[in-house]
């Protein structure tokens, strides 16, 4: 999987996030992720925050429901983490799995 940036067409420090997918669409853009350096370490972040797709999926994983995470972070709408939930799946499906088959 190749994992790029690409800078907004406003600013050198707005960037959209983009997955070079081998399957039908070889480019998908995500309109609320975006990856910036210079916020929190490059993670991907949900646009105009702070907050990481990653802590998104935590919450979700630790059993919150979308009304939770919005009574947590007011200024999130519920597209936004959809989106991280589809921009999770996208990261995970292009991950190539190596398996190690124990000698017969």
């Amino acid at each position: 999987m190749a994992r790029r940036v690409m800078a907004c067409s406003g600013c050198r420090l707005c960037y959209t996030a983009v997955i070079e997918s081998k399957k039908a669409n070889p480019m998908k853009t995500y309109e609320r992720i975006t990856v910036d350096p210079t916020v929190m370490v490059g993670k991907p972040i949900i646009k105009g925050t702070r907050i990481t797709v990653e802590a998104i999926l935590r919450k979700l994983g630790a059993g919150w429901d979308t009304a939770q995470i919005l009574d947590a972070y007011p200024h999130l709408r519920v597209e936004d983490i959809y989106e991280a939930v589809q921009y999770a799946a996208d990261v995970v499906a292009m991950e190539d799995i190596e398996i190690a088959l124990p000698n017969s």
